[in-house]
């Protein structure tokens, strides 16, 4: 993944400073060359379900409404919201508008703690769904607004949202999944390979 160039100090981006890793200034375009595809971004959500979905299969359902502090998410309000991490951010850079996020992420606080890797499998093909007629090309020359207002590249969008708000949220679920398992429980062991790979440490 290529380092961002000529990123401004401050203020509001604008979309001609937006040369992230899905181009490459060097190939003489003003545009550069595309770099980052929809499979990039297909693989990149793929990954990260399955991260999810094994930190999720080392706790138990009582784990569920462990809650680190008032005002934090459960571990159950954060699957709900993982559950939908990828589903609305990319229909809403897609369509331009955001204005359904919050109906969208509404829906999520009905999912079961046992629905979750189902849900989060579900997830995954609907996004394979929706960016399928995607031409490689929408990720440069496509607009998409974020939810803050600034219009990006919709491969920015993609990567600042999607990605972002998945690896984070995959941390934070990771987090809480191991400091609230019981001494003897595989939550309790899960290390680097577990929060990265979804693999039990070697």
């Amino acid at each position: 993944m290529r380092v961002p160039v000529e990123i401004p100090s401050g203020g509001t981006p604008s979309r001609d400073s937006w040369v992230g890793p899905w181009t490459h200034p060097s190939h003489g375009s003003e545009e550069g060359t595309l770099m980052y595809t929809k499979q990039n971004y297909i693989d990149s959500v793929a990954h990260e379900t399955n991260v999810i979905k094994h930190i999720y299969s080392k706790a138990t359902p009582a784990q569920a409404d462990y809650r680190p502090a008032e005002g934090i998410r459960s571990n159950l309000e954060l699957a709900q919201y993982l559950a939908y991490s990828a589903i609305v951010p990319t229909k809403c850079l897609l369509d331009g508008d955001w204005s359904t996020a919050g109906d969208l992420l509404e829906e999520s606080s009905t999912m079961k703690w046992e629905e979750f890797p189902a849900r989060m499998d579900a997830q995954l093909e609907a996004v394979k769904k929706m960016m399928a007629d995607v031409p490689d090309g929408d990720l440069l020359s496509r607009e998409a607004p974020m939810p803050w207002g600034v219009n990006v590249p919709l491969g920015a969008g993609l990567i600042d949202s999607t990605v972002k708000f998945m690896s984070s949220y995959r941390l934070q679920f990771f987090n809480n999944v191991k400091i609230s398992a019981p001494a003897d429980a595989p939550g309790k062991k899960m290390g680097t390979a577990n929060a990265w790979l979804g693999v039990d440490q070697p």
